[in-house]
């Protein structure tokens, strides 16, 4: 009896272990296995002319998909395993022309149907209530129906001026609230360290490779000088693949990009995890739950 207690607490533990096994593999997959990302963009005549490609796969292509933007329109597709999620355009082309131009047909018969209905519905309401209102004046003398009329119109007058004082007033007493909340000083430190973590996000998934090669321009110098100075702040990092060329005198945006990299799970949980356990952030977000309620 005791053998069989103690060979079925054996099976107990090693099913147990092995589901603690298949937990913390899991676990360290998602941390620790990268998600890869490369793209690609050509701009030939202005943003009109975009074209940018970027594919993304995780643990093996188990994972994967892309995001593909041409002719100011944007396709995407997500695969886990055999099933994808969202074909975009592909799936539209694989319909039939004369089917598209049935549905769109139908589409457009309902929207002119229900648009009908309504109109009917609120013509038939005027009338009911144009009806009700001669049958009403119809019992008052000719002075009455002006009076009445007139303490209408200074009535609809007084109602907007009143609407209009009580929006200024809420606007002026929100405005006055975010300043409190702004200048203070606990709020300051939650968005300093909000833009820390995210600063450091930002470069924990920066491409590791990026070759840019981009001549652009403005009517306005001051913006091509401004853009020039914020992409400037890429040399440091990938200095021997970026040629930026900008031209002061005209509109110009010209060029083709590539980059490549990775991301891991283990850097967004450290975030989530700095950002969850600041007490400045607790406290910022306790305040604005309070304001929506």
């Amino acid at each position: 009896m005791l053998h069989m207690l103690l060979l079925l607490l054996k099976i107990i533990g090693i099913i147990l272990l092995i589901i603690l096994g298949v937990v913390v593999l899991s676990i360290c997959v998602i941390l620790f296995v990268p998600l890869r990302y490369q793209g690609e963009a050509v701009v030939k005549d202005g943003m009109d002319s975009l074209k940018a490609h970027l594919k993304f796969s995780w643990f093996l292509h188990l994972v994967s998909g892309y995001i593909f933007y041409e002719n100011k329109k944007m396709d995407w597709q997500v695969r886990v395993l055999w099933k994808k999620v969202n074909t975009g355009e592909k799936e539209e082309k694989r319909k039939k022309p004369q089917e598209i131009k049935d549905n769109k047909k139908k589409h457009e018969e309902k929207t002119e149907e229900a648009t009908s209905k309504v109109e009917e519905t609120a013509d038939t309401v005027i009338d009911k209530v144009d009806k009700l209102e001669e049958r009403t004046f119809n019992k008052k003398d000719s002075s009455q129906k002006e009076s009445r009329k007139k303490h209408r119109f200074f009535d609809k007058i007084k109602y907007t001026i009143r609407s209009i004082c009580d929006k200024i007033k809420l606007w002026i007493q929100n405005v006055e609230k975010w300043e409190a909340f702004i200048s203070n000083e606990i709020h300051k430190a939650s968005w300093n360290r909000v833009l820390q973590e995210v600063t450091r996000f930002l470069r924990y998934i920066r491409p590791k490779k990026l070759v840019l090669n981009l001549h652009f321009g403005f009517e306005d110098p001051s913006v091509t000088g401004k853009v020039l100075g914020g992409l400037s702040m890429l040399y440091p990092f990938y200095g021997k693949h970026i040629d930026i060329t900008p031209d002061f005198e005209r509109k110009v945006l010209e060029g083709d990009a590539f980059l490549k990299g990775t991301v891991r799970g283990m850097h967004a949980l450290v975030i989530v995890w700095n950002l969850i356990f600041d007490k400045n952030i607790r406290r910022t977000y306790k305040e604005i739950q309070k304001w929506k309620g």
